[in-house]
């Protein structure tokens, strides 16, 4: 639980609002109230990096990926603003482990699958799932009725 978020000793205001925040390796990236994706620099200065809607990001590692909000694709952002790469389709949610190994469950449930690094090149990994999660080298899963948890080590 936070204390107290006024001390300037333990917390400093680095923005206003936003959608969501995620955080990977790098730097704090935000989704704005408008759907745009912005980049946090220093102090109270961010940039914004994708001026079209997405509907989610996440981050981990040196990884940042959008869902673009039309389509619902998987990109990968390649560092400089406005320059992304779709890798991937639509999927249900997304997640990234600690060593950039990006995972996707599929729109229907039924599929669990890693990006292999070439956009469109994914293999399968498991599959069906309620919900994904990853962190250090591990991919982790519910069962479709999320009373199991399941996790998945790549070893290779």
């Amino acid at each position: 639980m936070i204390d107290d978020l006024s001390d300037p000793a333990k917390w400093e205001k680095i923005g206003g609002s936003g959608k969501v925040f995620v955080c990977n390796s790098d730097t704090v990236y935000g989704l704005s109230g408008d759907d745009s994706l912005w980049q946090y620099i220093s102090g109270q200065n961010w940039i914004k990096i994708r001026t079209q809607a997405s509907k989610d990001i996440v981050a981990q590692g040196h990884l940042l990926c959008a869902v673009d909000k039309q389509s619902g694709d998987i990109l990968k952002y390649n560092g400089k603003p406005e320059s992304w790469t779709k890798i991937g389709g639509p999927g249900k949610m997304f997640a990234i482990d600690d060593h950039d190994n990006l995972y996707g469950l599929t729109p229907n449930s039924k599929e669990v699958w890693q990006f292999k690094g070439q956009p469109g090149s994914w293999k399968q990994v498991g599959g069906p799932a309620g919900q994904i999660f990853a962190g250090g080298k591990v991919l982790c899963a519910t069962s479709p009725d999320n009373k199991e948890l399941w996790c998945f080590r790549d070893e290779g």
